[in-house]
């Protein structure tokens, strides 16, 4: 359960640190300009999500990360490309930079023993097979940290890819026992899934060099990690099938330079999702079937992840045949833009529905009063048939809460940071309260019906809600595939049964939450009646320490 509580906590930090980033990018020179030829974006807009996601990492990487050799070697890594992804989305590094910040952390990898030592294809008899597990290792993390770099190019495209992939890691991670290759995807996917909160479609901030450059750090390090266990039984080969999207792309995009007589670094519009948009898809289509296309090559490689080397080499190559063959027809001879005006048409139809609705207008309007009563209801009928619990998170909310209870009344600003810790963070705490009780507590049933009750009102009042102010999108796409994951987990030291009902109440939590921040300006009277008795909440939570 810890491991669950450290992704919640990953979590609540990147959504509480992600606005602070926001407001105050522009004074620290993290914007991204438009005016590059390669971007699809018109307006600058921030890039300072992959600091977010770095400093939020820390405290649960601090508290729960088992630190041996090789975790070490990722953290400390993971460092120096922070260090070099920052200073290159200040200061826009010469590209040679870039690639001294990333040797020094693939050298200090290796120097930790993340290495690979069981080389596939080739015979341990050969004379210099320990230097080339070496070599392997060290252009397959370089590669893949510029390949996700590169896939960085539409909003959520490559930090909904990486989440995908991390969450197959944490899977294989636990499948071979490396519980700290766990906990770090786990505190990733936390960090990438609140990142999205703000990077999907359109987006409001970028995760920039710093991010994309970490996120394929992290990737490559933790799959050759699962992969390399002494005694494991997976594929050396499943490292290339799982980021064979960002491969796909990153060579592909070369070999079109080279053809044309150009150099394989030289910038254009020829990746994956720019041909996507050429036949006819617009932004957020496009990465929606890109997480498609990412989540049907994580499925074979689950199947196949005890299959031989040369098994997955030969699916892989058959993917990318028909990949290839796929954009080749659609850039010729095939194009999606009347299907697209089908499917508009059905857009415009669910608006003209959504209008009928409207005309329930008490509930339209007061919407998010009944969220907030349900929600807060929902927190006091846990704290009510809540355990006494003794440890330092009673401590820090008290004094925490007492915190906010005076920021609160200094600035709309302070409203916003205090409004979005008590709501995600009470939301984390009741979850971990209710993660304590058996099971087969009656309290707990009542308390499931009761947020199967939520999610009927909150569905209805999402459904109600103006698309501007609330929305489904390529998100929801990646919480609804987790949440068929995390059913999937095959977590022999944790009961599935509790696995699955954290996950579904965390998950109505949060959306409650989310549609409270989005339906609240933080200058009317509505954050008045949700702070106080938000933090009445915490604590009383407090008290039951």
């Amino acid at each position: 359960m810890e491991i669950l509580f450290s992704f919640a906590m990953s979590l609540l930090g990147t959504v509480i640190l992600m606005p602070k980033m926001i407001r105050y990018a522009s004074r620290l020179g993290l914007l991204d300009d438009p005016s590059d030829e390669r971007k699809v974006h018109t307006e600058f807009i921030p890039r300072c999500g992959g600091i977010a996601i770095a400093l939020a990492s820390v405290l649960p990487l601090y508290f729960w990360l088992p630190m041996g050799e090789q975790a070490l070697g990722v953290i400390v890594g993971g460092a120096i490309v922070c260090i070099f992804g920052l200073a290159d989305d200040i200061f826009e590094l010469n590209y040679k930079w870039k690639f001294i910040g990333q040797i020094l952390a693939v050298l200090c990898l290796l120097r930790f023993g993340v290495v690979v030592v069981d080389v596939p294809f080739l015979s341990r008899d050969f004379v210099f097979y320990r230097e080339v597990g070496y070599l392997i290792t060290f252009f397959f993390i370089l590669g893949c940290i510029n390949a996700v770099n590169l896939s960085d190019g539409l909003d959520g495209l490559a930090a909904g890819v990486s989440l995908l992939s991390l969450v197959l890691i944490a899977i294989y991670s636990n499948i071979v026992g490396s519980v700290a290759a766990t906990v770090i995807a786990i505190i990733a996917i936390g960090g990438l899934l609140g990142f999205l909160r703000f990077n999907t479609y359109p987006a409001q901030v970028f995760l920039g060099d710093t991010g994309s450059q970490l996120a394929g750090y992290v990737l490559s390090a933790l799959l050759v990690l699962v992969t390399q266990v002494d005694g494991s039984y997976l594929s050396t080969m499943l490292p290339v099938v799982v980021l064979g999207i960002p491969i796909f792309d990153t060579v592909m995009v070369m070999l079109i330079r080279v053809k044309s007589g150009r150099s394989p670094f030289s910038p254009d519009r020829n990746h994956l999702h720019h041909q996507l948009m050429k036949s006819g898809l617009p932004h957020y289509r496009a990465v929606a079937v890109i997480y498609l296309m990412q989540v049907f090559l994580l499925c074979v490689s689950y199947l196949l992840r005890y299959e031989s080397n040369l098994t997955l080499l030969v699916f892989y190559v058959s993917f990318c045949f028909m990949l290839s063959t796929m954009l080749f027809v659609m850039s010729g001879k095939f194009s999606l833009a009347d299907e697209l005006l089908v499917v508009d048409a059905g857009i415009l139809q669910k608006d003209k529905r959504n209008s009928l609705l409207r005309r329930f207008e008490w509930f339209y309007k007061n919407s998010p009063y009944v969220i907030q009563v349900f929600l807060l209801a929902a927190f006091f009928l846990v704290f009510s048939v809540a355990d006494k619990i003794s440890d330092p998170l009673s401590i820090f909310l008290m004094v925490f809460s007492c915190l906010l209870y005076v920021t609160y009344f200094f600035s709309a600003v302070s409203r916003s940071m205090s409004v979005r810790f008590v709501l995600y963070g009470g939301a984390v705490v009741v979850t971990y309260l209710l993660s304590l009780l058996d099971e087969s507590n009656i309290m707990v049933a009542v308390v499931d019906v009761y947020l199967l009750a939520f999610v009927f009102v909150l569905g209805l009042a999402i459904r109600m809600t103006r698309r501007e102010f609330f929305r489904l999108d390529n998100q929801d796409l990646l919480v609804f595939i987790a949440v068929l994951a995390v059913s999937q987990l095959p977590f022999e030291s944790v009961d599935k049964y509790s696995v699955d009902h954290f996950t579904f109440r965390i998950i109505v939590f949060f959306y409650a939450c989310e549609f409270l921040v989005s339906r609240t300006d933080f200058s009317k009277k509505l954050v008045c009646r949700v702070v106080p008795l938000s933090v009445f909440s915490l604590s009383l939570f407090t008290y039951l320490y």
